[in-house]
């Protein structure tokens, strides 16, 4: 670490903890923090904790300079390296956690550096929804004119595919009245920590983001473990943060060695998710796909993954799911990519897995059409909806088939 810079109030405690890791996101730095501190919430009751990855640009000078205009309570830290999304958040949650004294009655707010908050009322809103949930993704967007869903929750099938609902999909016509009947609290297996909140009694009790995860389904894992733990993970409908998706990502260096790419890092925590919740079968096919893929294309990092998942998985604890958590082999991802590639052959491999990827996503949303439950009906109240409840059993359009 070579420069740390805070900003404490004595006397005042603060209720809101907002986490930010920075990396190469100096387009993007300035608007998300003047998004952070023009809330209709008392600025003084807010500790804004920034972690710089060891940007090679202005970002963090950028995003500070606002910070200090504010009354918000901040810690800054600049890092000499880069030690991955997972640990640099687990730092930021230490450098607040040595600051408070805990986490116990404080909401966590995890939010990427290439989003923008479009609602003065997010810190509002995140208090009232973290009384009844534990864990809250939000719904994000993307797009010049806003008219892209960039995520809307994780769903996850039996093979250890994950995939963000609806991402990349223009907001349509069809889409909007899809998602409008959507709940406005529903449950997802996973959700995305560009924009997420966490009650701080979770985290004391499950623990913080895996280190070992470094980038990529470090969220995933996340919000797994808290379902193994009995903590239920949610997602807030209303779209209330803009996304950049992979913003930072197109402006980083090359990487000169396997373990440094972004594809070694997605193919070993790929095999982790799957050794830890998925199952031992599911582990052993991708690790026999990616050994054959990775010696045929003489793909390096995959080589490295294999390698390492295989040291790291037997360290890692298995954790058992809820019951109908995950998507059934019938509807996995892989099956409907395969059906695709067969009734398409000369159609590229990548737009049957988008394709396989959007029926999964359909699969998992008609189930949630069902209604919400009780607990996310009760947080809806809270903030002033009115929970959207689709009988059991009924699906959308009956009624038009019936008339």
């Amino acid at each position: 670490m070579t420069r740390l810079e805070k900003r404490l109030l004595v006397g005042v405690e603060p209720r809101m903890v907002v986490v930010v890791v920075l990396y190469n996101a100096e387009a993007y730095a300035e608007q998300l923090a003047r998004s952070l501190v023009e809330q209709d919430y008392d600025l003084r009751r807010v500790l804004i904790v920034v972690v710089d990855n060891a940007s090679g640009d202005k970002g963090f000078e950028k995003m500070l300079s606002v910070i200090r205009g504010s009354d918000a309570q901040y810690i800054a830290a600049r890092l000499d390296r880069n030690l991955g999304f997972a640990p640099a958040n687990n730092l930021a949650l230490m450098l607040a956690k040595r600051v408070l004294g805990g986490l116990k009655d404080r909401r966590i707010l995890f939010i990427n550096p290439d989003t923008r908050v479009t609602s003065r009322n997010l810190y509002r809103i995140i208090d009232l929804v973290l009384e009844k949930l534990p864990v809250v993704g939000l719904a994000t967007v993307s797009g010049d004119g806003f008219d892209v869903v960039d995520g809307i929750g994780a769903v996850v099938d039996r093979l250890g595919n994950a995939v963000d609902m609806l991402c990349c999909v223009k907001r349509s016509d069809a889409v909007e009245r899809l998602l409008g009947r959507l709940p406005l609290l529903y449950p997802v297996p996973a959700v995305c920590f560009a924009a997420a909140a966490v009650r701080g009694d979770v985290l004391e009790d499950i623990g913080v983001l895996e280190n070992r995860y470094v980038i990529y389904f470090e969220d995933t894992e996340f919000s797994l473990r808290a379902w193994s733990r009995g903590y239920p993970v949610y997602v807030l409908r209303r779209f209330l943060v803009w996304h950049a998706r992979g913003g930072t990502q197109r402006r980083s260096p090359p990487k000169r060695s396997p373990r440094l790419e972004t594809g070694y890092h997605y193919a070993k925590n790929a095999l982790l998710l799957d050794y830890q919740y998925i199952g031992l079968s599911a582990f052993l096919v991708r690790l026999l796909v990616y050994s054959i893929y990775g010696a045929a294309a003489r793909r390096k990092h995959l080589a490295f993954a294999v390698r390492d998942a295989l040291r790291l998985a037997p360290r890692l604890p298995r954790r058992r799911l809820p019951k109908g958590l995950l998507a059934g082999l019938g509807g996995t991802l892989a099956l409907w990519a395969l059906r695709y590639k067969l009734a398409h052959p000369s159609r590229p491999v990548q737009e049957a897995v988008r394709y396989g990827g959007l029926r999964l996503s359909l699969h998992y949303i008609r189930r949630l059409l069902r209604g919400p439950s009780r607990r996310a009906g009760e947080a809806v109240e809270a903030i002033g909806g009115q929970p959207r409840h689709q009988p059991r059993g009924r699906r959308p359009g009956d009624e038009r088939r019936r008339g």
